[in-house]
């Protein structure tokens, strides 16, 4: 929750007609496929009004919010799982893509939702073509891998 009262949720849905409102991303269009989704509801008890924002997070496999974490500007921190390799990312990403996830892999994301939303590297909206509502372009290459951890010495 916020200092407003407004609860933040995420989690995950496989329905084709989620309410959504204000939505950064549509449904995938992935059918039988469960999706991230994230909202924002208002606590005055008005039912569907109270709706502030909630969309699909995601791509094409199966996606899922896990935790959601609100800071005192109103950004939310999602955090789950994607097996998705079109999960959108922006352009200053640590990781832009994700490979080998249809094969079964999942990888682990951390989303930061604000109420303006940078360009995605990948179609916000599968549906849309290059160029709207993504980069239109290859995504930027992946940063260079972190060095390798040290050893540590045995425990006595």
């Amino acid at each position: 929750m916020d200092g407003l009262g407004n609860a933040y949720v995420t989690g995950g849905t496989d329905s084709p007609n989620f309410p959504t409102k204000e939505g950064f991303e549509g449904w995938p269009g992935d059918a039988g496929r469960e999706n991230a989704f994230v909202a924002e509801i208002a606590p005055n008890g008005g039912g569907p009004a109270d709706l502030l924002y909630s969309s699909y997070l995601g791509g094409f496999m199966d996606d899922y919010g896990a935790a959601i974490a609100v800071d005192s500007s109103g950004h939310a921190y999602v955090t789950g799982v994607t097996s998705s390799d079109d999960f959108p990312t922006t352009p200053d990403a640590f990781q832009v893509t994700s490979p080998g996830l249809r094969l079964g892999f999942e990888n682990g994301f951390v989303a930061k939702i604000s109420q303006t939303q940078p360009p995605c590297n990948s179609p916000c909206n599968p549906t849309d073509p290059p160029g709207v509502g993504g980069s239109g372009g290859p995504p930027p290459a992946d940063p260079p891998a972190l060095p390798p951890v040290p050893s540590l010495p045995p425990v006595p």
